[in-house]
């Protein structure tokens, strides 16, 4: 039997990550949740936040910062050849060593500014510039824990 987790992180723009990994952490509407081999199937929201993966043999940990998602984590039938499946479609995800941290501060006050002019926003615009500040400051933080 295979002691092993199927891993693919999807965006509408990329596969992001695809390999074979024993363990990952990540935050989901219900909380932070690990995920090993053999895990019951699962469909969750994912929460903006950090996801850790780490590989078999492996005591070094593989950081991404990732945006809401959805998380799949599917059962096998044939338990004794094949290795669980976790797919995670979301909206943005990047390898936490390679996060532009300028640029997600420089975005982050963009939006911020944007902002304060409440007066000239609707509900929507309102809405969409908390999101904004939100990933980036995601991705901040992210990124200064894991810069090395």
């Amino acid at each position: 039997m295979k002691n092993l987790i199927s891993l693919k992180i999807l965006t509408s723009e990329r596969t992001v990550y695809e390999d074979e990994v024993s363990k990952l952490i990540l935050l989901t509407e219900s909380g932070q949740i690990g995920i090993l081999p053999n895990h019951c199937p699962l469909i969750s929201i994912i929460k903006t936040g950090e996801i850790k993966i780490q590989k078999k043999n492996q005591k070094e940990i593989i950081p991404f910062s990732i945006s809401e998602g959805i998380l799949e984590v599917r059962a096998d039938s044939d338990k004794e050849n094949k290795n669980t499946e976790v797919i995670i479609l979301a909206s943005r995800s990047e390898l936490a060593t390679e996060l532009d941290i300028e640029r997600a501060e420089e975005s982050y006050k963009r939006a911020k500014k944007a902002m304060e002019d409440k007066d000239n926003l609707s509900d929507v615009d309102f809405a969409k510039f908390q999101g904004i500040m939100e990933k980036e400051l995601n991705r901040i933080k992210v990124g200064k824990k894991y810069k090395k």
